[in-house]
């Protein structure tokens, strides 16, 4: 009899392990981040595969790069005692407690803890997720992942972009170099006007018309007076 006891106690001990071997499996609550602009959000909620009685949650962060803004517990709990612990810096521990067991349906959040982040030109956000403790109607449930970090890459803007705006960039046909204008040629010197040139047949001068004048009449009268003398000159010999 006391060994059929032993063995009924036993195998009751065997199966327990195998329960908290399944629970490590599948966490009961998981942890999410949303990040928009400077605003940091942490969500804990539940997996939809276990039914806790009570348990304890914390949310992590380092104060030098985020501010808490808010922490509250989810709807779900209203009915059971809560706790929420914001006394260590960089900590947000939540505590609960259920009459009976309440099953965390998948994104039921549990907590969210609302952040800003400093830091503005940070590359991304880290924040850490603990699973504390965790208790079904059997008994405490172990995580597979009891700790680990949330984290989200921010995107950055082209840094030609901000370079751009700062200079103050000008429109592509005002920022082009103009081209340097060909220089003038010089002018030609304009020729001096040539003078009239008088048209043939005519003097350049109305004033050259009494020499010729007087020229051929000198030559007439020259003529004249030779024959003269000659005719003079043959009668006599006669």
């Amino acid at each position: 009899m006391k060994k059929t006891i032993g063995m009924v106690i036993f195998c009751m001990m065997l199966l327990l392990n195998c329960l908290t071997v399944m629970a490590a499996e599948t966490d009961p609550i998981v942890g999410n981040m949303t990040v928009d602009g400077t605003n940091v959000t942490v969500v804990m909620s539940g997996t939809a595969e276990w039914a806790l009685t009570n348990g304890k949650v914390q949310v992590t962060y380092d104060t030098a790069k985020y501010e808490l803004v808010s922490a509250e517990a989810g709807e779900i709990l209203a009915e059971g005692i809560v706790d929420i612990n914001q006394d260590t810096p960089g900590v947000v521990s939540l505590a609960w407690a259920m009459v009976e067991a309440v099953t965390l349906e998948e994104e039921t959040p549990i907590l969210v803890v609302k952040l800003t982040l400093k830091d503005i030109d940070a590359e991304k956000v880290e924040v850490g997720v603990v699973l504390a403790e965790m208790y079904d109607a059997e008994g405490e449930v172990e995580a597979m992942e009891p700790e680990y970090q949330l984290e989200v890459e921010l995107e950055k803007e082209p840094e030609s972009d901000e370079s751009e705006s700062e200079s103050g960039s000008k429109p592509e046909d005002e920022t082009k170099p103009s081209q340097p204008s060909q220089p003038s040629q010089p002018t030609q010197p304009s020729q001096p006007s040539q003078p009239d040139q008088p048209s043939q047949g005519q003097n350049s001068a109305t004033g050259d018309e009494a020499p010729v004048g007087r020229l051929v009449l000198t030559l007439g009268m020259a003529a004249a007076a030779v024959i003269g003398l000659l005719v003079l000159k043959k009668r006599k010999t006669v």
